[in-house]
């Protein structure tokens, strides 16, 4: 590679990062607790439950009486149960409460998928089921996590764990 090419190429990087720096920096709070939104979406169909308790604050406690740790033990119970889970979010409002809060309002679309037990043949698919549910966020270091999840219909929640 000759010398024109590298400077070239480094000016390309140092432009996309400052790109990336500006629009960062006009990034409202918002488009931010969506973004968590989509990462902790896509965390969940790899299945990755780090990256999806992450998400969460170690002050979560939700109205059934659920704590991290709680969420935790049903996380591992759905990923042991489902060979893959598909999430399709229809509708995700974020409004800001104050400065260290926020309300997400989420419809979205699962589909949990399954190999049947003991024998072979193909692999059996659930449903798809539609959930509504509010999530509180807080602000913790600099960073949104979930303080609360709470469902629209108790019924969804319950018919999520019907399959485990």
């Amino acid at each position: 590679m000759n010398r024109n090419t590298v400077i070239v190429i480094a000016i390309i990087l140092c432009g996309v990062f400052v790109l990336f720096m500006a629009l960062s920096f006009f990034e409202n709070e918002e488009d931010k607790v969506k973004r968590i939104i989509y990462a902790a979406k896509e965390a969940t169909e790899k299945e990755n439950i780090i990256r999806c308790m992450s998400f969460i604050s170690y002050a979560y406690a939700d109205q059934d009486g659920n704590n991290k740790a709680m969420l935790f033990g049903i996380a591992q119970q759905v990923f042991k149960s489902y060979d893959s889970i598909l999430i399709d979010i229809k509708t995700a409002e974020v409004s800001l409460l104050d400065k260290t809060k926020a309300k997400a309002h989420l419809i979205c679309f699962g589909q949990g998928r399954r190999s049947p037990h003991g024998g072979a043949g193909s692999p059996f698919v659930l449903d798809t089921q539609k959930v509504e549910f509010e999530i509180v966020f807080g602000k913790e270091y600099g960073r949104w996590r979930v303080l609360e999840l709470r469902f629209i219909d108790p019924e969804d929640f319950l018919n999520l764990l019907k399959g485990l």
